[in-house]
């Protein structure tokens, strides 16, 4: 019994430490896109693409915190059974998932807006961008920061 009970174990600290690696990979990736999204502040006005860029720097920064609660120094006690061992699985599990859904929603958005500045750019370089184009594209809204002089 004891051999069954020692397997079991070391199965939910195997899962542990899969759950810990995916949270790490993932707290790696908001760190390089929260760095890469404090330069592009850094050069846009006060304007919706800079709204929808703050947003997500605040859905990654929640994400991250999330994730430093799955990512622990120790995963449990050394007296911990496997059931309360399945149990912080599943707790952690389920922040992590969060945090998942999260980050992808904030890439989603940084795709998004990412998007929408390179076709407002490629429109403005072409001078086709007239009328509402050059209106969604004024430095109010959503300015695009190749033509700033505009």
């Amino acid at each position: 019994m004891q051999n069954d009970t020692g397997s079991i174990l070391t199965y939910q600290y195997e899962l542990l430490t899969i759950l810990d690696g995916k949270a790490s990979c993932l707290l790696s990736f908001n760190a390089i896109l929260l760095a890469a999204l404090s330069i592009w502040l850094g050069y846009i006005p006060l304007n919706f693409l800079h709204l929808s860029l703050d947003f997500v720097f605040i859905l990654l920064l929640l994400s991250s915190l999330c994730l430093l609660r799955v990512i622990h120094l120790k995963w449990s006690d050394d007296d911990r059974t496997a059931p309360e061992l399945d149990e912080a699985r599943h707790i952690r599990s389920n922040y992590y998932l969060f945090a998942w859904r999260v980050t992808a929603a904030g890439t989603l958005i940084v795709i998004l807006v990412s998007s929408i500045h390179t076709i407002g750019t490629a429109l403005t370089a072409i001078d086709r961008c007239d009328g509402a184009c050059a209106r969604l594209f004024d430095q109010s809204i959503f300015g695009n920061l190749d033509y700033a002089d505009r």
